[in-house]
């Protein structure tokens, strides 16, 4: 019952285009936005991304995105409002949402996108941490959940919101994280969040967890954000590629699409 529960969830947000699969068109091989034909020119990596690893290095390994959103889309408008309205109650119809979402993606890809035997599963520490709230509200269903390090990971508490930062601010940041390195020495670990627009908490946190000992960081996000800037041409794209049959499913990932 209560998996029939989530697949009842997933199909009312696919039908309604609130869940958008991924689509490879000049998309970026990190985090899979896609890119303007002109302003792709053959590079595998978008320009926000090729600055982040010239800032960070190659910290965050990969990044899944499981779909597509701006801060103005349904589902970029939920978390925010899951977030900022509701302070990421579990409690709150929008986790129980957001918990079939992540707990499907999850269940169906965890083998195949990171490929590591027991991997440390950290959320991005949050003021209002939506992943966690999500699937603690998850395994209250009954639905697959991962274990999570909850004390792997933790923000300096003197450190600003990302959004309250300035926007060229928000990708550099420096010394907002603090890292117990007895947890992640030698280990394997993937990030999980809500949502990545600059990337900046991303690759900042994959840098801190490597420069304390993890042997690998890669990420997972519930969308990524594709800005205001792209969104009339990319939603025009997405929502083609839905009316020619494609759908958004758990199954399917960054791999498949985005070699």
């Amino acid at each position: 019952m209560n998996g029939a529960r989530r697949e009842e969830i997933i199909a009312d947000l696919v039908a309604r285009r609130r869940l958008w699969p991924l689509i490879d068109h000049c998309s970026c091989r990190l985090c899979a936005k896609p890119q303007r034909a002109e302003h792709h020119k053959g590079y595998a990596l978008c320009w926000s991304c090729k600055c982040l690893r010239d800032n960070y290095g190659e910290a965050l390994g990969d990044l899944a995105p499981i779909t597509y959103t701006t801060r103005n889309w349904e589902l970029g408008a939920g978390i925010r409002a899951f977030k900022d309205q509701h302070g990421a109650d579990p409690r709150h119809q929008l986790a129980e949402r957001l918990g079939a979402v992540l707990s499907a993606f999850l269940e169906q890809q965890a083998s195949r996108f990171f490929l590591w035997a027991d991997p440390l599963m950290v959320p991005a520490p949050s003021s209002a941490p939506a992943v966690l709230a999500a699937l603690e509200r998850a395994g209250q269903e009954g639905w697959w959940t991962p274990h999570l390090a909850l004390d792997a990971a933790i923000a300096n508490g003197d450190f600003p919101r990302q959004r309250d930062r300035e926007s060229h601010e928000r990708a550099m940041i420096d010394g907002k994280w603090q890292v117990d390195e007895d947890r992640v020495l030698g280990r394997h670990v993937v990030i999980l969040d809500d949502m990545s627009t600059t990337g900046g908490t991303l690759h900042s946190l994959a840098k801190a967890l490597k420069a304390s000992g993890a042997e690998a960081v890669k990420g997972v996000v519930l969308a990524r954000n594709v800005g205001v800037d792209d969104e009339a041409w990319v939603r025009a794209l997405l929502d083609d590629a839905v009316d020619r049959g494609r759908a958004w499913t758990p199954h399917e990932a960054k791999m498949d699409i985005i070699p």
